[in-house]
């Protein structure tokens, strides 16, 4: 049940199992939408966004949430939403950490921790003074050298050189 007490946060959730705007939607996909009905217009569905339409998507957003349940091993949607100064809560599996960076770059829960992921969330809806730190955070990290592509093109140089 979604729980519609916070007028004020409204939830996009943009990506499906198709990769076209016109996929149609998995069963998955419609039950979320059931479950959503009674949050009326404070939820959102995007099922497909085009690649130049990202940073726009992002860039509206305070915080980006990545709740991968899979180890998709490079999660570029955690660099674009620091990169779009928005918050970052992402599942500590698979390639996330790696691309979050060091804390406090993104927070970090555990996959299919719905309470562990609500929480975090609710702190930042309560906070705007943490929910501000974190987008800072996470802009500097995506800024940093450590995120750049210049430092990702040396290190894939130099294992390739051997």
């Amino acid at each position: 049940m979604v729980r519609t007490g916070r007028p004020d946060i409204r939830l996009t959730v943009v990506g499906g199992a198709g990769f076209a705007p016109n996929a149609p939607l998995t069963p998955y996909e419609k039950s979320l939408r059931r479950v959503a009905a009674p949050a009326e217009d404070r939820i959102r569905f995007v099922p497909f966004t085009a690649r130049a339409d990202v940073p726009r998507r992002l860039g509206a957003a305070d915080v980006t949430v990545v709740p991968s349940t899979w180890p998709d091993p490079c999660p570029l949607t955690v660099l674009e939403g620091a990169a779009s100064g928005a918050a970052v809560v992402a599942s500590r599996i698979g390639g996330i950490p790696e691309i979050a960076g060091p804390a406090p770059g993104a927070t970090l829960v555990r996959p299919g921790d719905v309470d562990e992921l609500a929480g975090v969330l609710r702190g930042f809806a309560e906070s705007p003074a943490a929910l501000s730190r974190a987008q800072a955070a996470a802009a500097a990290y995506a800024q940093s050298h450590e995120a750049s592509w210049d430092l990702a093109l040396a290190t894939l140089q130099g294992a390739l050189d051997g």
